[in-house]
């Protein structure tokens, strides 16, 4: 059977290659959300409050925002899924948080500050 573990690797390529698109998700913080045309999908970090683990937890959605859960896959630190989702999280995190233009931008400044 299928579950959005088998899409993670196509999400983190997409993203990369900038054909998806991420933003910040106010609903939760360090959470980042996609919106394709019938679905929906999101990422955020969690630590569990008894013992301090950290994890990641992948959701997809039907619709418009986050009424009908279709998947969800949670990884603490210490599982053998948790790299896949944090590769997916690191991912959404620089395209919500336009790194890459951020990086050129500074790139362009240090190189004007060397000049002089």
């Amino acid at each position: 059977m299928k579950s959005i573990d088998d899409l993670l690797g196509i999400l983190r390529d997409l993203t990369y290659e900038d054909k998806l698109r991420w933003e910040d998700d106010d609903a939760l913080t360090n959470s980042f959300q996609a919106e394709l045309p019938k679905y929906h999908v999101r990422i955020f970090e969690w630590t569990d409050e008894d013992d301090g683990t950290s994890g990641l937890t992948a959701q997809l959605f039907t619709g418009n925002g986050f009424g009908n859960v279709v998947d969800s896959s949670t990884a603490n630190q210490f599982s053998s899924r948790y790299p896949t989702l944090l590769e997916v999280y690191i991912a959404a995190r620089r395209s919500a948080r336009n790194v890459s233009e951020t990086i050129e931008s500074l790139e362009e400044e240090l190189k004007k500050l060397k000049k002089k």
